[in-house]
């Protein structure tokens, strides 16, 4: 089995529901004392659809990513701590897909909307602080 290491700006293809989300991963993975494994944070992209509510704090157009083509959103509300040893598995056996990285300032951009996000929960402020060794 090859180990395929899941580093920060790192996009991964998570079924969600009836399909495939690209998900960036926030963190190389690290031992998380909480967990009791290697974990990450990612989080999804999703499309804006027309008339329904999304989180604002971080929208993406065409060109932020080969994958993004059309009006996208990160999900703050959905950003969870992941078992990297799991995701390895998943991307080993297929069950899920590696995209292109995101470059740096889309990066960033999505970590600053951890700060501004409403939806981002005390949980996740706490893994990014152990993480990313940053308060938000």
């Amino acid at each position: 089995m090859r180990n395929t290491p899941l580093l920060r700006k790192a996009t991964l293809f998570i079924p969600t529901g009836p399909s495939d989300h690209l998900h960036v991963v926030m963190n190389d993975a690290v031992f998380y004392p909480l967990t009791g494994y290697e974990a990450v944070l990612a989080i999804n992209l999703c499309s804006i659809t027309a008339g329904v509510p999304h989180d604002s704090t971080c929208e993406l157009g065409k060109g932020d990513h080969r994958f993004v083509v059309h009006p996208t959103f990160a999900d703050y509300r959905h950003a969870g701590v992941l078992n990297a040893t799991r995701l390895q598995l998943g991307i080993a056996n297929g069950e899920l897909r590696i995209s292109d990285p995101v470059s740096e300032a889309l990066y960033q951009r999505i970590l600053d909307g951890f700060s501004a996000s409403p939806a981002v929960t005390p949980k996740l402020k706490r893994f990014i602080h152990f993480a990313l060794k940053i308060r938000i």
